[in-house]
Formats: structure tokens, sequence, C-alpha cells
């Protein structure tokens, strides 16, 4: 009964250190993808600023039909500023 009783005890104490591995290595994966998730973040973040960035140069390019082009694309660009805020707002 006893030797029973410690071959269960070592069978509990070998699945706790092989799920406490494991939990381990989930850990770091977890935190290997919210790394990468950031990094994606950044270069999205960054990428949208170069976006807006060219679009302002194409609206100031003096080969798009002149002001009033440049005008309506400045308005489009707010409308979709202000859209994108309200949508943040409503989160």
């Amino acid at each position: 009964m006893v030797s029973q009783l410690q071959q269960n005890i070592e069978r509990l104490i070998s699945a706790y250190e092989t799920q406490k591995s494991r939990a381990d290595k989930l850990e770091a994966e977890l935190a290997e993808y919210k790394s990468q998730s950031e990094a994606a973040k950044g270069k999205i973040n960054e990428l949208e600023d170069k976006v807006d960035t060219l679009s302002l140069r194409t609206a100031f390019s003096p080969s798009e039909g002149g002001n009033e082009e440049a005008v309506m694309k400045i308005d489009r660009l707010i409308r979709e500023i202000d859209k994108a805020l309200e949508m943040l707002e409503q989160q």
C-alpha cells in the first residue's frame, strides 16, 4: 500500500513537471508573439504615416490639376480623419 502510494506520488510529480515545462514553453511563445505583434503594430503605424505623407505630397503635386483638386483631396482626408476619430470615440 505504501509503495503504491509512493508510485502515485511519483506519477503526480512527473505529470506536474511535464505540465510546468509545457506552461513555461507556452509562456515563452506568448511573449514572442506579443513582441512580434508590437513590432507589427509599429510597422503599421510607420506605413500609415508614410501613406499620409505621400497622400499630402500627391495632393499638392502640380500635375494633379491645380489648387481645386488639392483642396478636394485635403477635404477628403479631413473627412477620413473625422470618421476615424468618431470610430475611436465609439470604442
